[in-house]
């Protein structure tokens, strides 16, 4: 009896998370923006990393890693990046008022598009949750994560960091950031969150949630910081200048974030 009881709390206690399109997301894949609008936001010292900042100090530490090549960061900037993205997309306002990471969301956002661009192919990737059952609404309409989130290319990694809803992904639009990790074991695949998805399988295994996805395509409500009237499916993007761009110190800040980075929603 104790077991099944064990069981059935930690069935109750798990909180239910509905897998749509993200409505709210701020999703923005900067498609021809102003180049005034792009310096300003390569510049994240004059924003979210700006002296005196709650961030600061990150930035400093990730810059100071890789010219040094030693040290480490501890960050909580992830957990509160990716709340804010799932939703900071409520209007072109609230974006402007109320989103706080306008340089860290425009530079991981290329800093993937660098990467895919020398990457061939789609990946089969896997991401485990704990304490979180995803649930699909309507199995026969598009889904998105509507945030950054990280995957797997090993099925034992990801379900390392949980299986109380375990995915299994093939992403065309996620970039494969093993060689910039600081935690390269994870074999870790970052997903955009205006990446679409076909929902393939869904299944209750012992108390489980599997979610079995397929890459769609790309969609977004946002481009160059403002707010469509709808959602817009958009061709492949130019591709930025890598030689330019400080793609080291972006993935670290991404992938020195944490232990059980995985995990988190």
């Amino acid at each position: 009896m104790l077991p099944l009881l064990t069981f059935l709390v930690l069935v109750l206690c798990l909180t239910d998370i509905p897998l749509t399109m993200a409505p709210n997301s701020y999703d923005d894949q900067y498609i021809g923006c102003p180049s005034t609008m792009e310096d300003k936001l390569m510049d994240p010292t004059k924003n979210e990393f700006a002296p005196g900042k709650k961030y600061t100090y990150i930035w400093e530490n990730a810059v100071s890693f890789w010219n040094q090549s030693k040290g480490s960061v501890l960050l909580n900037l992830y957990p509160d990046f990716n709340a804010a993205v799932r939703t900071g997309g409520k209007s072109t306002t609230s974006y402007e008022k109320d989103f706080h990471f306008k340089s860290f969301d425009f530079l991981v956002t290329k800093a993937i598009e660098v990467l895919k661009a020398s990457q061939t192919g789609c990946y089969d990737v896997y991401r485990g949750v704990s304490n979180l059952r995803f649930t699909v609404p309507d199995p026969n309409k598009p889904v998105r994560f509507g945030h950054f989130t990280s995957s797997s290319l090993s099925k034992e990694v990801a379900e390392y960091f949980g299986t109380d809803t375990f995915f299994t992904i093939k992403t065309c639009y996620g970039a494969k950031i093993i060689d910039f990790s600081y935690f390269p074991s994870e074999e870790e695949v970052l997903i955009p969150p205006y990446e679409t998805f076909k929902v393939v399988g869904v299944k209750e295994v012992g108390g489980k949630t599997q979610i079995t996805l397929h890459s769609d395509s790309k969609s977004s409500n946002f481009n160059c910081g403002s707010k469509r009237g709808k959602m817009t499916k958009f061709p492949c993007s130019p591709h930025l200048n890598s030689s330019v761009f400080p793609l080291p110190v972006v993935n670290h800040l991404w992938t020195g974030k944490r232990n059980g980075s995985l995990s988190l929603f």
